[in-house]
């Protein structure tokens, strides 16, 4: 298996002048960090010559507060991709379903630790992602299944119900559901969060950089039932937490405000971009999520050929063929400013002038 299978987007530091890109490939809240944080963090520079809380403790608390969980229901860990490579570690599942196209991380994850893949493919005529019921019976006994939700790439999201029938088909073949949450802060009410606390069955991963814009830090979390995540922990990396992930996260309860307004104008942004894009024949997939999966078979051109081109104008998206069930003319576009958005719609339509 190629490498360059598991690339990811986000990566600026190869480009000259790095921070004056509009990254549309890394699906992080334009309107963050927010400055309470950015205080806090500042705060904690001086203590920079002593090591972190081992216990994360009021970092803990703080977040279950955010999450309505109890603390002892929670794991905070470095980064959403830590935690899913502890569970994965602790399991040590002889088989895993993956639903695809997704975050290509759990592959990669799988083949580290030799679990062998059986891939659902979920993409129904390049527009609608849809759990395929009758390929859901084909779970091995003693497999993890993964999902992310909403989904990685195209935003779409399984609802509660649709997560307990699913749950319910992985209990019965004594597996277990790793559901990664990474941007469920973008949709409230539909985490399943509280479904994990009692049901072992079902572990939950979740980041905290996106929506707060801080993947800098790196500050993700695993929920599962009391015994799972107590098991979890005594095998977690001491300090996996450092201490201005920890400032930082101590913050949350008091950024209400902030939660709102990003989420108000997210979906105002989303909206305008999608109709943007629809002007300019260019094929997007139902999202409820801050990003979008778009489609550029009817303009002839690979995401490839977009990107060297909006690459002259300090822009990338993300090159989607790196992703199961998805060939070359797919993209992710994240949703920026009402600004950044339009400039990116002006390349565009610069770029379909030129075909």
């Amino acid at each position: 298996m190629s490498r360059q299978r598991y690339q990811h987007g986000g990566n600026i530091w190869d480009k000259p002048q790095p921070l004056a890109w509009l990254d549309f490939s890394a699906n992080i809240n334009p309107w963050g960090p927010p400055q309470a944080m950015l205080d806090a963090i500042s705060l904690a520079l001086p203590a920079l010559n002593h090591y972190p809380d081992p216990q994360a403790t009021a970092a803990t608390n703080a977040v279950a507060a955010y999450l309505q969980v109890p603390r002892e229901n929670l794991l905070l860990t470095n980064g959403g991709l830590a935690g899913l490579e502890l569970v994965v570690n602790y399991l040590q599942p002889a088989a895993a379903t993956i639903c695809q196209p997704t975050f290509v991380e759990y592959e990669r994850l799988c083949h580290l630790h030799e679990v062998s893949v059986n891939n659902l493919h979920c993409l129904r005529q390049r527009r609608e992602f849809r759990l395929p019921r009758e390929e859901l019976q084909t779970i091995s006994s003693g497999s993890l299944v993964f999902l992310c939700n909403p989904v990685n790439p195209c935003g779409t999201l399984a609802d509660l119900g649709q997560i307990q029938e699913l749950l319910q088909t992985v209990k019965a073949r004594s597996s277990r559901l790793l559901l990664d949450e990474a941007f469920i802060d973008f949709i409230p009410g539909a985490s399943a969060r509280q479904i994990a606390l009692t049901d072992e069955h079902l572990l939950i991963a979740g980041s905290l950089t996106k929506l707060f814009a801080i993947p800098g830090l790196r500050l993700g979390y695993l929920i599962g039932s009391a015994s799972l995540v107590e098991e979890l922990r005594y095998r977690q990396t001491p300090w996996s937490l450092n201490l201005l992930a920890q400032a930082a996260a101590e913050t949350l309860p008091t950024l209400s405000d902030f939660v709102q307004d990003s989420l108000k104008r997210i979906t105002a942004a989303r909206e305008e971009l999608i109709n943007g894009l629809s002007q300019l024949e260019i094929a997007t997939l139902p999202s409820q999520a801050n990003f979008l999966l778009v489609d550029f078979q009817s303009w002839g051109l690979t995401a490839r050929a977009i990107n060297n081109r909006l690459h002259d104008k300090r822009m990338q998206i993300r090159d989607c063929s790196n992703f199961v069930g998805l060939d070359d003319c797919f993209a992710r576009i994240a949703v920026l400013s009402p600004t950044a958005n339009r400039r990116l719609l002006a390349s565009l339509e610069e770029i379909k002038c030129g075909i």
